[in-house]
């Protein structure tokens, strides 16, 4: 029987209303980054060195990796490595609870091992595990005027974009962004957030929507 705290007790707090998206999405980020750290804390770690081969895939992992995003994480993998603890595993059965890409990416450079975290946790806590880690990257608030600014920068130095992930098509839509963003001033804002009264068709009675 395992003794280890689920997730629940971490993401507890996730659901408290916050006043806007960006702050939501924040406070989210924070609370299952916490949840997954305090969970592979209670988790029985070990790295060890696996034939790639015996890796397994998790059969209900959600998310997938197409070929574009494969060539990008090898070409990340042969110019800056990888780091211990990318990959995580199921140790009673060998499933990949973290880092189905990366071994992906290693088994078209012909890797044939590969260091992994084993994280003795039973199927349902592994498979909370597994959706937490693949959910918080999608919780990531980016600042895309200072994301450019980075970029601009690594550029100056001749960094090939490709070495920190983006394409063509990824610069673009940076780029889209930054000239679509639009944002209000403190005066105009509350005119927008006024609501206004409506009338009923059937009664003609006036009323704020709430």
């Amino acid at each position: 029987m395992s003794n280890h705290a689920g997730l629940g007790r971490y993401l507890a707090f996730i659901s408290i209303p916050i006043g806007s998206r960006r702050e939501a999405r924040s406070i989210t980020s924070r609370a299952l980054t916490l949840a997954v750290g305090e969970y592979m804390k209670q988790a029985q770690l070990a790295v060890i060195t696996k034939p790639i081969d015996s890796l397994i895939p998790h059969p209900k992992n959600p998310n997938t990796h197409d070929d574009k995003q494969i060539k990008k994480l090898a070409h990340l993998i042969k110019t800056h490595g990888f780091s211990k603890g990318s990959v995580v595993i199921q140790k009673a059965t060998g499933t990949i609870l973290a880092g189905h890409g990366i071994v992906s990416a290693l088994k078209t450079l012909g890797y044939t091992d590969v260091d992994v975290v084993e994280a003795d946790l039973s199927d349902d806590k592994a498979m909370a595990f597994m959706i937490a880690d693949n959910h918080i990257a999608t919780q990531s608030v980016i600042d895309d005027i200072g994301l450019q600014q980075i970029i601009n920068e690594l550029s100056g130095l001749n960094v090939p974009a490709l070495d920190f992930a983006f394409d063509d098509d990824d610069l673009s839509a940076l780029a889209d962004r930054i000239l679509t963003f639009n944002p209000v001033g403190a005066d105009t804002q509350p005119r927008l957030d006024e609501k206004k009264k409506v009338t009923c068709p059937e009664c003609g009675h006036e009323f704020t929507p709430s």
